[in-house]
């Protein structure tokens, strides 16, 4: 995983976060607080798994050559989230 760095990172960071405040916030927080959420930002697909690696692996079976930003429930949101770019495949 990498930190946010150009603009087009930034932009789907933003999204992603657009999307955890008016989408999943309310589905995930206080039940997963602490787990991790990767979001494929262009069709609001989400994965939460205790891991980062659980969550990516999951969702990369739905889409296997996307990038992901991953979040963790229930801690205030970062101004940088981090963008899964060739996030290692865990057990699913």
């Amino acid at each position: 995983m990498t930190p946010v760095r150009s603009e087009q990172d930034r932009d789907l960071a933003e999204r992603a976060v657009e999307v955890y405040r008016t989408r999943l916030k309310a589905l995930l927080e206080p039940c997963h607080n602490g787990s991790q959420v990767a979001i494929h930002v262009p069709d609001e697909d989400f994965e939460v798994a205790p891991t980062a690696a659980e969550a990516v692996t999951r969702l990369k079976k739905r889409h296997p050559n996307s990038v992901f930003v991953l979040l963790e429930v229930g801690r205030p949101l970062m101004e940088w989230p981090w963008i899964n770019e060739n996030a290692p495949v865990g057990k699913p």
